[in-house]
């Protein structure tokens, strides 16, 4: 994890990863308004379908076919999110500030034990490790995200301004990031792709249960998943 900071300043010197920021904005952008529209507990659970577009553009640039465990994995990944999405209930649309406040903590207890437990590993567990804090911390991002937006299509611009979720969102987003480039950094990109791919969706769920109310899936769905 030893510099990041230098990692990303020769990061924005490339053209390629400036593209890809431009793309991520817009991304982000499409995931505040069906955040806004459904919840938590439907979106992010669809954010392992990311892991599909990896794998065929990792193919794309090693100029070779997709090996078929690869996509074999890859298809059984988002058939088991499918399974969690199906069966989402819908959040209760608010959310408590204590609650919130727990998840922060709690999320925080997490990434801190995620990226402690990855010092001294070889760059491939590493990898994982990390990646497995950045998607835990993206579902904090989303949980920050929702309230923005809620707040946002309120027309309530100026209360924006001090509206803590607002810093939450920006704090997490770029801890998030900055976590994510370290964990491509370290080890292969699969091993990465895997940690994100598994974290994101089920600490999103857990993160939406915590903050808006919704209900879990029930332990024979989420083990089928």
């Amino acid at each position: 994890l030893h510099g990041i900071g230098r990692l990303i300043i020769s990061m924005i010197q490339h053209p390629m990863w400036l593209i890809g920021g431009v793309l991520g904005v817009i991304a982000f952008w499409l995931q505040a308004v069906a955040l806004h529209w459904t919840g938590l507990s439907v979106v992010q659970p669809m954010m392992p379908i990311q892991l599909l577009f990896a794998v065929l553009l990792a193919s794309v640039s090693a100029r070779k076919r997709p090996l078929a465990r690869d996509l074999a994995a890859t298809i059984a990944v988002c058939g088991g999110v499918a399974l969690l999405v199906i069966k989402a209930q819908p959040p209760a649309e608010d959310a408590s500030p204590n609650h919130v406040t727990a998840l922060v903590i709690g999320i925080g207890v997490v990434m801190a034990g995620l990226l402690f437990a990855a010092h001294h590993r070889s760059p491939a567990v590493a990898a994982a490790i990390t990646a497995t804090a950045a998607g835990t911390g993206f579902a904090l991002t989303a949980v920050f995200l929702k309230l923005f937006a809620d707040k946002l299509s309120g027309g309530h611009y100026a209360a924006l301004l001090t509206y803590l979720p607002t810093y939450g969102l920006l704090v997490s987003m770029i801890v998030s990031a900055a976590l994510t480039q370290a964990a491509l950094a370290a080890g292969p990109l699969p091993w990465s792709m895997a940690g994100m791919t598994i974290a994101e969706p089920v600490a999103g769920v857990a993160a939406a249960w915590v903050a808006f109310g919704s209900k879990p899936p029930t332990l024979l769905l989420s083990g089928s998943a």
